[in-house]
């Protein structure tokens, strides 16, 4: 699996990285948790490079702009499983 981390000019690192998957496609997710992210905007699973690329980037301006205290931005609980969590 390759782990993908965007860094700002600062050095600090921000919360979403992309990975690609076992089926070729990719994952924008939380890098603290590794959790799927959960972007009201769009899907964050099954993208193709290019597409996991702008989610990620565009999650981390959210972030670096200060427009984080939404759902938009948190990551997801699960995917599809929670009706067996619960």
């Amino acid at each position: 699996m390759l782990l993908t981390m965007n860094k700002n000019r600062g050095g600090n690192g921000h919360q979403y990285g992309r990975r690609i998957e076992a089926n070729r496609s990719w994952t924008v997710y939380h890098v603290f948790t590794g959790v799927p992210a959960d972007s009201n905007a769009g899907a964050t699973m099954g993208l193709n490079r290019a597409e996991a690329m702008d989610r990620m980037m565009t999650l981390n301006r959210r972030d670096d702009e200060g427009e984080s205290g939404g759902a938009a931005t948190e990551p997801a609980a699960s995917f599809g499983s929670a009706a067996a969590i619960a």
